[in-house]
């Protein structure tokens, strides 16, 4: 049988035990591979794969959750650190093992636990003071870590632990306020998108020294209004575009950025569904074309507007009107005799266009073609 199809059989959850259990003795590795991993593979099965010489296949038979603890318990004393590591990981892994792997001498193991969502809090509350800060790095990101740990862990040296507290969804909120003010960007910068950020941090970062957080700031939908109003005004062209970006940010904060000396800042408004339809109205003359294709696309722009857009001096905004579906029916027949070709197609295209919108020729042809029926 061809490897490849033997390969798909073996992880398919629909082969029969029996199949399954030839498969496990198949020469190939890959195919036995595919066996050790396949969530119905008997425990019998299973069991003889945690025996196979090969260590791929071992690692394969510790990482399956649906392994029995007996099997889980031989591998976690392999004499491959790296099948001791998936046994680790694995989420069905018994306490006991856990604790034992704990104490591993070597760091992977020990990191594996530390990631693991299974492991209790005694085993977490050890390995935060590893030796090894890879090991305390994973203590730090694990969302069941206790807020306590995650507290001396925001307190650490090595930046890249600080770094996962930050993120953490689990860091209580007045970690999160000592972190906003950490000396390392990243770290501040993981903070702003922390799901428990009251708005008081989102207020300290928003007037931030590095334009990167203010910018992560100014990106957030969870950023509150008045603090989007006040970045409006930001010094750094790319914070004022991601305020502009922003639909949370208020329509008179909008009205602000569409007067912005940077093109890139006006664009982003005229593709802002928040803004208002005086602000759109005003993009909508603007000297830049690219914000006036923005404005011509955008759903929230007023219908004035978008007639005035449809006899644009930019094909491409134009182009854009053409394929509305909330635009008048005159305005669409006058699209479809546009002088660019593009504009035509889209207005055809339109299935709001009426038809005495569709140029002659395509209304003759047809006549044509049902009197030769005829």
């Amino acid at each position: 049988m061809d490897t490849y199809i033997e390969i798909e059989q073996a992880k398919n959850p629909d082969t029969s035990p029996d199949t399954l259990e030839q498969l496990a003795k198949d020469g190939k590795k890959d195919v036995r591979m595919a066996v050790a991993y396949n969530s119905f593979a008997s425990p019998k099965v299973l069991a003889q794969l945690a025996i196979d010489n090969d260590e791929d296949v071992r690692c394969w038979v510790a990482r399956n959750p649906h392994t029995p603890p007996g099997v889980l318990a031989t591998l976690s004393k392999d004499r491959a650190w790296q099948v001791r590591q998936r046994v680790a990981l694995n989420p069905s892994t018994p306490p006991s093992i856990l604790a034992r792997l704990a104490k591993s001498g070597d760091w992977g193991v020990r990191c594996a636990v530390a990631k693991n969502q299974s492991s209790v809090y005694e085993l977490l509350v050890e390995l935060a003071s590893d030796k090894n800060w890879e090991v305390r790095e994973a203590i730090a990101g694990n969302p069941n870590t206790p807020p306590d740990v995650l507290g001396l862990l925001a307190k650490e040296k090595n930046n890249v632990v600080r770094w996962n507290v930050a993120k953490n969804p689990s860091t209580p909120v007045k970690t999160l306020t000592e972190l906003a003010m950490d000396e390392d960007w990243n770290v501040r910068h993981s903070v702003v998108f922390n799901p428990n950020v009251p708005p008081e941090v989102f207020e300290l970062l928003s007037d931030d020294r590095s334009a990167l957080v203010r910018s992560a700031v100014a990106f957030t939908h969870a950023t509150p209004p008045e603090t989007l109003k006040g970045m409006a005004i930001d010094e750094n062209w790319q914070v004022r575009e991601a305020v502009a970006h922003n639909r949370s940010t208020p329509p008179e904060a909008l009205a602000i950025l569409a007067r912005d000396l940077d093109v890139r800042v006006r664009y982003c408004v005229g593709q802002n569904k928040s803004a208002s339809p005086d602000t759109l109205a005003e993009l909508g003359k603007d000297i830049d074309e690219g914000v006036r294709e923005a404005v011509a696309d955008n759903l929230s722009t007023p219908l004035s507007t978008l007639v005035n857009l449809a006899t644009d001096g930019d094909a491409n905004v134009r182009w854009n009107v053409a394929h509305r579906q909330d635009v008048p029916p005159e305005i669409l027949e006058q699209l479809a005799h546009d002088k660019d070709m593009y504009v035509r197609e889209a207005a055809l295209d339109n299935p709001l266009t009426p038809i005495e919108g569709r140029p002659l020729e395509i209304d003759t042809s047809t006549q044509i073609s049902m009197l030769d029926i005829e």
